[in-house]
């Protein structure tokens, strides 16, 4: 049975580009258009318990991750495609000025995309030809994901979306990726160091390559390579060939295939795993999860047509709204609890707090600016309740006139009762704004905060968190009234490239969530903190929080709140 469905655009050359691949999969497994998400992997399952079927393997080297690619292309790239692909990624590196996972991947892909693409003659002959044959089929399908992220969107929109919402640090890195003038700067470099043989690359194609390998990297384990102990472990009485160690190290990695495969926390019914012998990256269907989607008790019993599911994994079991909507270009909505986190403390400028007050109080207690909540979805999508996560959530204390605010000699204080805690915990670095260094000043900026809650009254608590409430309730109708007037602001953009509008779809989120938001202040009058069951849960919530964005300005530059107006 033919992997891909007749209605998916170019099959039979994805078959044979599969096939060339060494993908193996199984016959009940089929790649089709779905009515919501796109393209989804669908699969026929014949039991519903017992152990889990394997559905598709990925060979090591077959998925692309930073060394996989490099040694591809050292092995299959003739000499000139090595040094048009140097090049290129010369090119990225210098002027990214930085060099992530995901970026060298993005880099590498251009590089395949000059030489696959854009090369008038090629260089590679026999086999190495027919490697390049296999990655131009993959850059193709690269090349026509649709995704619903922003790096299709128009530009003049994310710029005034960035101007009238500040703070949001996962919005700001991905909308000034896309804004910055870097990835034309790479074109025209491009353009012009391969002027004579190759085809111009056009920006468009630059971003919509970025757009599509940050949308379809997962996270893949990888084993440390183990060591079998010599004689200096021997002699410590181990044998000789114990390994000495069983960790591994998380790569980003492109994983055809298996990229065709949607995410839904609630729906998944598969996981994905590497075979530790053979390194391939391997997909199970759960048989326990069979009847999630409505299959038949016994799927496929006697007489009976097998019913066929999607099949669905977990990009991350934290979804974190801004994450997921500006990396994979969808908000989930599937039922169960979703993260979102708001800049509101310093971005609301109020007759009894200012902004720049607000924000120096926060960055001397180390605090937040950040809102962080719950988000909890019903079966139909809709959101039924937000919650607070108030674990490690102290910023309500800004509102206290009673502390010395920026006073030495409370500082001084301060400082001295967490050098005794810490005495062991001084960074090596002496760097002032090193890593380490900003790293013990939150959690000592913690720890203070931790005593000066634990000293207050519970009336002194009681009328703070009114404070903070009201401060909240008031953000939320300026911050609805702002979502609504850039929503329409924003439609009657015009689109004369065909570009897109996607940062709408989070702005009606935005009014979903003011609109389930103001309904619970109003039959509250707070919000009720969200139940963390254990540690590692409330670990994995907090490990999602935002870096916080001070707001300094007096004056806010750009689109204000009262300006905008239809």
């Amino acid at each position: 049975m033919p992997l891909f469905a007749e209605d998916i655009d170019n099959c039979e050359e994805l078959e044979k580009w599969v096939k060339s691949m060494n993908v193996s999969y199984n016959s009940d497994v089929n790649v089709k258009n779905t009515p919501d998400r796109g393209v989804g992997l669908f699969f026929k399952p014949t039991k519903t318990n017992g152990e889990q079927t394997e559905l598709l393997r990925i060979p090591h080297m077959s998925s692309f991750n930073i060394y996989t690619i490099r040694k591809l292309c050292d092995d299959k790239l003739e000499a000139d495609d090595k040094k048009v692909l140097k090049r290129c990624l010369q090119i990225v590196f210098t002027i990214c000025y930085s060099a992530s996972e995901s970026l060298i991947l993005i880099a590498y892909m251009i590089g395949l995309l000059m030489i696959c693409e854009k090369r008038k003659i090629h260089a590679s002959v026999g086999d190495d030809r027919r490697w390049l044959d296999d990655m131009k089929g993959y850059i193709g399908i690269l090349m026509k994901t649709k995704v619903g992220n922003l790096y299709t969107d128009q530009q003049n929109v994310l710029e005034d979306f960035l101007a009238a919402f500040k703070g949001n640090a996962v919005l700001k890195s991905s909308i000034t990726d896309v804004i910055s003038e870097k990835w034309i700067e790479v074109e025209t470099a491009i353009n012009e160091e391969f002027s004579e043989e190759f085809e111009r690359i056009n920006v468009s194609e630059i971003l919509q390559i970025c757009s599509a390998v940050r949308s379809r990297v997962l996270e893949i384990p990888r084993e440390v390579e183990t060591e079998v102990c010599g004689e200096e472990e021997e002699k410590e009485g181990r044998d000789s060939d114990e390994e000495t160690n069983d960790d591994f190290y998380v790569d980003v990695t492109l994983v055809p295939v298996l990229d065709f495969v949607n995410h839904d926390n609630h729906m998944r019914n598969a996981h994905f795993d590497v075979d530790r012998d053979s390194k391939d990256i391997v997909l199970y269907y759960e048989n326990d999860k069979a009847n999630t989607q409505g299959t038949n008790e016994e799927a496929g019993g006697a007489g009976e047509e097998k019913k066929e599911v999607e099949v669905f994994i977990s990009y991350d079991k934290y979804e974190d709204i801004h994450f997921m909507f500006a990396n994979y270009g969808f908000i989930p909505q599937s039922r169960g609890t979703k993260v979102i986190e708001l800049p509101i403390l310093g971005y609301n400028e109020n007759s009894k707090l200012d902004n720049y007050k607000a924000s120096m109080r926060l960055y001397e207690i180390k605090q937040s600016p950040n809102v962080q909540f719950a988000v909890e979805f019903a079966e139909t999508g809709e959101i039924c309740d937000v919650k607070i996560l108030d674990e490690e959530f102290y910023s309500y204390l800004i509102f206290d006139d009673r502390l010395k605010w920026r006073e030495e000699e409370d500082e001084q204080v301060a400082e001295n009762e967490e050098n005794e805690d810490t005495e062991e915990e001084q960074p090596k670095d002496e760097d002032a704004g090193s890593a380490a260094t900003l790293q013990l000043e939150f959690e000592r900026g913690y720890r203070r905060c931790e005593r000066l809650v634990n000293q207050l009254s519970d009336e002194r608590y009681n009328e703070l968190q009114h404070s903070f409430y009201d401060y909240l309730g008031e953000y939320l109708l300026k911050f609805s009234k702002r979502v609504s007037i850039f929503a329409t602001i924003t439609r009657e953009y015009e689109l004369p490239n065909g570009e897109t509008t996607n940062i709408l779809k989070l702005l009606e989120f935005y009014g979903q969530l003011c609109k389930a938001m103001r309904k619970i202040l109003v039959a509250r009058h707070k919000f009720e903190s969200h139940p963390l069951a254990d540690p590692y849960t409330a670990s994995g919530y907090l490990s999602r929080r935002m870096l916080p964005l001070y707001n300094f300005e007096n004056i806010l530059a750009g689109v204000e709140m009262g300006d905008l107006t239809l």
